[in-house]
């Protein structure tokens, strides 16, 4: 635990002297509400749609059956990114 604390404060502090560091995490941060809501409801659909698209087995054949999860978790998060990242690039924020 000491350590991941560790590691949260030197990349603080790396986007502190370099601006253009963490604008990935604020992202998320100014859309918060839609992350949390994507994540609660469109991890299905997304899932559904990239073995319609890539094929059933698709993160299995590329990593094997241990880090399949792990790896369409990854590819789901990125996508939920890529949406924040366009509602953040048009301005498009939701506050309650």
């Amino acid at each position: 635990m000491f350590m991941m604390l560790a590691h949260m404060l030197g990349f603080c502090e790396i986007a502190e002297a370099k601006p253009d560091v963490g604008n990935d995490v604020v992202e998320f941060g100014m859309n918060s509400i839609v992350a949390y809501l994507m994540e609660w409801f469109m991890p299905g659909f997304i899932r559904e749609n990239l073995d319609r698209h890539l094929g059933s087995n698709w993160a299995e054949a590329i990593v094997g059956p241990m880090y399949a999860p792990l790896l369409a978790g990854g590819a789901t998060l990125f996508l939920i990114w890529l949406i924040l990242r366009w509602m953040h690039q048009r301005k498009i924020y939701f506050k309650i």
